[in-house]
């Protein structure tokens, strides 16, 4: 969602396609979705339910001897579609970004050149970030059953580290990132933070 409403914001201009109503019906149309896909998977498949493994130190699927992984047909597609279209559409939007600052390239001082160019850097970082773990989450997730199995476990800890990353990539793309969010941290810290004013003391007699 996040990746489209760049996309239609930044290359094609659509500011309108992305109000405080449709957004709030947006997400809650997909937390709908994210649920009955969890309950069909998880207790109405006959295979497999997705599970936290110990023996692996991290996920694993319920197999059962005789029984279609259904749950894993279901989610390869999703994952790479969702993979997939992210990379074409932030692909989309650096594109973007470089072709607007060569077009006006001619025009722009050498101060003005150099900070298009390190937003275009943030802008790549962002990608990175954002893709890098949620694709990697998932192929390794792929990967480690198959050329693992019951050898050299150690390494699925990576497929849960980087579900953790992927799930705070965001946050930090935005606090590192964006200015306006991170003027916005700062101020609500301060605000938390607790001020003591010290009172002068005038007219003390000694006894």
């Amino acid at each position: 969602m996040m990746a489209t409403n760049r996309l239609l914001v930044i290359v094609y201009s659509q500011t309108s396609c992305f109000t405080k109503k449709k957004l709030s019906v947006a997400c809650f149309l997909t937390i709908i979705f994210a649920a009955v896909k969890s309950y069909l998977v998880q207790y109405i498949f006959p295979c497999c339910a997705f599970i936290v493994d110990q023996g692996v130190y991290s996920y694993s699927y319920y197999t059962i001897d005789g029984r279609d992984n259904l749950s894993d047909i279901s989610d390869i597609p999703l994952n790479a579609l969702t993979s997939i279209s992210t990379i074409i559409f932030y692909s989309l939007i650096f594109k973007n970004i470089h072709d607007t600052r060569r077009s006006i390239q001619s025009s722009m001082t050498s101060f003005l050149q150099k900070k298009r160019r390190n937003q275009e850097i943030k802008y790549a970082f962002q990608f990175c970030f954002i893709s890098f773990f949620y694709t990697f989450g998932w192929i390794l997730f792929r990967l480690f059953h198959i050329l693992f199995k019951n050898q050299n476990l150690g390494w699925f800890i990576l497929i849960g580290l980087f579900n953790v990353c992927n799930t705070s990539a965001n946050a930090f793309v935005y606090l590192i990132f964006d200015r306006e969010v991170k003027r916005q941290f700062k101020t609500s810290q301060q605000q938390k933070s607790p001020t003591v004013t010290i009172q002068p003391i005038q007219n003390i007699r000694q006894l």
